[in-house]
């Protein structure tokens, strides 16, 4: 779970550590501008998805421009793994007062039905 808080602006660091897989990184509801590629400052341009090849790095910047909420943050794979693992999920949380913060069960389940975002 990323915390953030309404109206703020965050640097992540999205990097694929896969050896045969692209990823498509995106945050349901939020687009994100990418400063950096492989460690090189880009001229910034924004995007609502990245396709991060094997190895590669980017640095963006997220603002919490949303209306308070649980928001899913996405990793999904191009190609089918042999491990059967398509799609790697966490939680963007507003850290505000009318938003409760998601909770797991003792087998970690429950909070997979938490978020009420869309993809876009």
């Amino acid at each position: 779970m990323l915390n953030v808080k309404p109206g703020h602006t965050y640097r992540l660091r999205i990097v694929s550590t896969t050896s045969g897989s692209t990823l498509v990184f995106s945050i349901d509801r939020h687009n994100m501008t990418i400063v950096a590629v492989d460690g090189s400052y880009v001229q910034p341009y924004t995007v609502h998805r990245i396709n991060v090849y094997v190895a590669q790095r980017y640095d963006v910047l997220l603002v919490a421009s949303q209306n308070p909420g649980n928001f899913w943050i996405r990793a999904t794979t191009l190609a089918h793994p042999a491990d059967g693992v398509e799609q790697i999920l966490a939680i963007l949380h507003y850290d505000a007062p009318q938003v409760p913060v998601p909770t797991a069960s003792a087998d970690g389940t429950s909070w997979l039905h938490e978020p009420t975002s869309q993809q876009w």
